[in-house]
């Protein structure tokens, strides 16, 4: 499980550029790409009824994003209730990896990854009141610090990221800005600055349905930094558009969504184009 609420700007580099690259050659070829792009707008998603609480236990998932395909096998193992271990089978680090989670009450202020059972690195996280204000990421010689601030809905609407390697000061490396409608997510500008100046922007726009997240019954800090959950709020993604500046570039991502009940238990991610780039199967407990 990334350490991150949002997929930092270097790894949306890596996936969408790639996973969208049949939109990209369109685009490439197109003599009159907007400038800017319009986002739709986001209706407000109706109140959900009651339901029985229910668990993620295991997050299966297929990439077909890169010229390899990926196989990731996800386990969450809980204590009366609390999650406590996160055990990681991904077909391209070649080993397991387990996160494990140290509370003070309900609040998650540290873990631990290790490999198999070498510790890699420790996330400490820092709380002013009850809204979690910052992390620290402890890896050999570098460190990564990430900011969260909130509006006045306690959601996070800037998320600042950075670096440092040794006694060096820590250096920007990307930050994120959000917008919401009602409690989801309805535009993500990610900013990094890895690559120097112009900086890479690339502006994400959501659409939801309005189902249940998977995520929506785990602890309120780890649903919202968990990468399986389809999208950061009480809902689900059903679509995204981004766009890529300063070339201009746009690509669109569908989501097909299999439900059981109020639950979904499969998902599967297309290009704008049609083809398969990521198959997710949801468990539960």
């Amino acid at each position: 499980m990334r350490n991150n609420i949002f997929i930092s700007a270097i790894i949306l580099i890596m996936v969408f550029f790639t996973g969208c690259s049949e939109e990209n050659r369109v685009s490439d070829n197109s003599s009159s790409l907007p400038e800017t792009i319009q986002f739709p707008e986001v209706p407000e998603i109706p109140e959900q009824p009651d339901l029985r609480e229910m668990h993620i236990k295991k997050v299966k998932s297929i990439d077909y994003t890169l010229a390899t395909t990926k196989y990731q096998d996800v386990d969450f193992n809980y204590e009366n209730g609390i999650l406590k271990e996160v055990v990681i089978d991904n077909s391209m680090i070649g080993q397991i990896r387990r996160i494990v989670f140290t509370y003070d009450g309900e609040k998650p202020i540290k873990t631990e990854t290790y490999s198999p059972s070498r510790l890699l690195g420790t996330s400490i996280w820092n709380y002013e009141g009850d809204l979690l204000k910052s992390k620290l990421n402890v890896q050999d010689i570098e460190q990564r610090k990430t900011e969260y601030f909130y509006n006045d809905s306690e959601q996070v609407i800037l998320e600042k990221n950075s670096t440092k390697r040794n006694d060096q000061d820590f250096v920007l490396s990307d930050e994120s800005s959000l917008t919401y409608s009602g409690t989801n997510v309805a535009e993500i500008v990610a900013t990094s600055y890895y690559f120097g100046f112009p900086p890479l922007i690339i502006k994400q726009a959501f659409t939801y349905d309005a189902k249940i997240n998977p995520f929506k019954f785990q602890n309120k800090y780890l649903r919202e930094f968990s990468e399986f959950s389809l999208g950061t709020g009480e809902n689900n993604t059903t679509s995204i558009r981004y766009q890529y500046l300063p070339e201009n570039v746009i690509g669109n991502q569908r989501i097909e969504i299999l439900y059981d009940g109020d639950y979904p238990v499969e998902v599967k991610k297309f290009t704008g184009l049609g083809r398969l780039q990521l198959h997710i199967t949801y468990e539960y407990q």
